[in-house]
């Protein structure tokens, strides 16, 4: 049961001093992220080694960039869309998905929030939400084009892969469909 886990490569970011330093300068201190923990009923924590050797753990992802300047910083939830589901949780990089450009979209699902690049996803197991499969959703990690970092659910996102996606953003009238059903074959 898993409570702290690695990210599957470490990433070079930068974290508002204002959530690090108790007399912040509005800085942002070069950092390496390399893990993240769940806590259930709060967004996932962040863990860090800063430039100066000091480790700091679960920092909320509105604290970290992906930039050294990056634009306003988001309200957290803005940015994260949902607390964590459970202690257990794992970290999943798809190599083919991994580095897409991805359009985030807003809660209603149609009006685009922004742009960025896909880092990798989070998936809860082990609890009420991750085991019905209507509410199964990988939790994705997406470096803004505005320097910010987001995690958005698939089902708010669009993955352009220029080899293959000829129409892209063209989902048909009604959406795609939630998953409703257990697939077993005994």
């Amino acid at each position: 049961m898993p409570h702290n886990v690695d990210l599957p490569t470490h990433r070079y970011v930068w974290v508002r001093d204002s959530y690090i330093y108790n007399n912040p300068t509005g800085a942002y201190v070069p950092a390496v992220w390399f893990g993240i923990s769940s806590h259930p009923g709060r967004a996932f924590g962040c863990h860090v080694l800063l430039d100066n050797g000091a480790t700091i753990i679960d920092l909320p992802l509105i604290a970290l960039a992906h930039t050294e300047n990056p634009k306003e910083e988001p309200c957290i939830s803005d940015a994260v869309a949902w607390d964590s589901f459970g202690w257990d949780v794992q970290v999943y990089e798809p190599q083919y998905l991994c580095g897409l450009l991805t359009w985030m979209l807003h809660e209603d699902h149609q009006s685009h929030m922004g742009i960025g690049d896909a880092l990798f996803a989070i998936d809860w197991v082990n609890n009420g939400w991750s085991n019905y499969p209507q509410q199964h959703k990988w939790l994705w990690v997406i470096a803004g084009d505005d320097g910010n970092l987001y995690a958005m659910p698939q089902d708010r996102l669009i993955f352009q892969e220029e080899s293959f996606t000829d129409n892209f953003r063209k989902i048909p009238e009604g959406g795609i469909k939630r998953q409703t059903a257990i697939w077993s074959a005994e």
